[in-house]
């Protein structure tokens, strides 16, 4: 799932990235986009096995523009909960995963790829830093969903 705010900058990153997966990877794979953040995380839990969310991070000195980085959760929920994910509503990802937790519809597995960046206004396009490891990320995220479908349950 492709999360972000389509033209506000970096925050669209997981909506871009969502398009050119779907000629990448083989059919089965479901692909979504959301713009509401956390919200309708809960619906899109329903019936998955794994879940791999897409969405960008504000750029800090430890995690400059550009970088990516995967988590698990909910191993990874101190460093999540440490990172601002750039969710413009009332509900967050982290958030909305952990009352997934709660209510006993947490996939299996839940991965989060978290791409930084540092432009967010509205009506701006990628940072050039953010452009440049989209290709990185996308080899990455087909890796990934390519071995879980070779690897036996």
């Amino acid at each position: 799932m492709g999360c972000g705010t389509p033209d506000a900058g970096d925050d669209a990153v997981g909506l871009l990235i969502a398009d050119p997966l779907r000629g990448r990877l083989p059919q089965g794979v479901e692909i979504r986009t959301d713009t509401a953040g956390g919200v309708n995380l809960l619906h899109w839990c329903e019936g998955v096995e794994v879940l791999i969310l897409v969405d960008a991070a504000l750029a800090t000195n430890d995690f400059p523009a550009g970088q990516w980085r995967r988590f698990v959760f909910p191993a990874d929920r101190h460093c999540l909960k440490t990172m601002a994910l750039c969710g413009t509503h009332v509900l967050g990802l982290v958030q909305a995963l952990e009352l997934a937790e709660v209510v006993g519809c947490l996939p299996g597995e839940v991965l989060l790829f978290a791409l930084a960046g540092s432009q967010f206004e509205l009506g701006v396009g990628l940072s050039p830093a953010v452009r440049a490891s989209l290709a990185e990320v996308l080899d990455a995220l087909e890796a990934e969903v390519k071995r879980r479908l070779r690897t036996p349950a």
